[in-house]
């Protein structure tokens, strides 16, 4: 069924996405380059007037906007709820939701996490500290990442202390090697091990952060021959080849297809 969307200026490529009654749109600034965001009904009525540099879906009521400054360029993190209105603490620098976890910093640029009500369950004294999500194998998987708490954080209080890895509740599950910078490199959890990026070489940890194997390293020793998981304890076999009719068709004398 189709619907008329009261709303000028609507980006046509714009992606709609629809949670809890609600419709996060973009739309093209009048006056200067660039776009904003804002949230309309199901009805396609303007709930929230476009104000926003970026806005995500809705998960039990709230939602991850970033505002504009007045130069503007990219500006606060917040979080809103269905009307708009600012629901986290002022002077939060809040980051997305993963399920009921959110990374966040007071005026001090420390960072900790935060629960949905804002109360902190890991203090805020690291530099650094980012979410790994849960892993995902399908597209579906991916679209519902932030409805599932993360499986843990990668965390650094200053720049001489190696990072560590940190459960929900902020114990130290073990350290990360020395060398590695999460400005620089955040570390990434796939095929059940995490890779983690030293200058030009790559180490693999298990969960309990010993060095281990590349994941199925030893299932080929040729570099066109990749092996990928795609759901639990299924892998996909991926050869690389040279297609001269595909390459022609798309115009580029370097691609390869799979």
């Amino acid at each position: 069924m189709q619907r008329e969307i009261f709303c000028e200026n609507l980006k046509r490529n714009s992606q709609l996405t629809y949670s809890e009654d609600r419709i996060a749109f973009e739309v093209e600034k009048a006056l200067t380059p660039g776009s904003l965001w804002g949230y309309m009904d199901k009805g396609g009525h303007i709930v929230v007037r476009p104000k926003y540099h970026w806005a995500e879906e809705f998960r039990n009521g709230l939602a991850f906007v970033i505002f504009l400054n007045e130069d503007g360029k990219y500006g606060k993190s917040a979080i809103v709820n269905k009307l708009g209105e600012v629901v986290s603490p002022p002077g939060f620098l809040m980051q997305n939701f993963y399920g009921d976890y959110a990374v966040a910093a007071l005026g001090s640029n420390k960072y900790g996490v935060v629960n949905r009500d804002f109360i902190f369950v890991i203090r805020p004294e690291f530099e650094n500290l980012i979410p790994q999500s849960a892993p995902y194998y399908s597209v579906d998987d991916a679209w519902s990442l932030h409805n599932n708490a993360p499986l843990f954080y990668y965390a650094s209080k200053n720049g001489t202390e190696p990072p560590v890895v940190l459960s929900l509740r902020g114990d130290v599950l073990f350290q990360l090697p020395k060398g590695i910078n999460l400005r620089m490199s955040t570390p990434y959890f796939r095929d059940g091990v995490l890779f983690c990026r030293l200058g030009s070489e790559t180490v693999y940890l298990n969960l309990k952060g010993q060095k281990v194997d590349a994941p199925y390293s030893n299932l080929s020793k040729l570099k066109s021959v990749t092996f990928r998981q795609v759901a639990p304890g299924v892998l996909m076999k991926t050869i690389e080849c040279s297609d001269e009719v595909y390459k022609q068709a798309v115009g580029n004398n370097s691609c390869t297809r799979p």
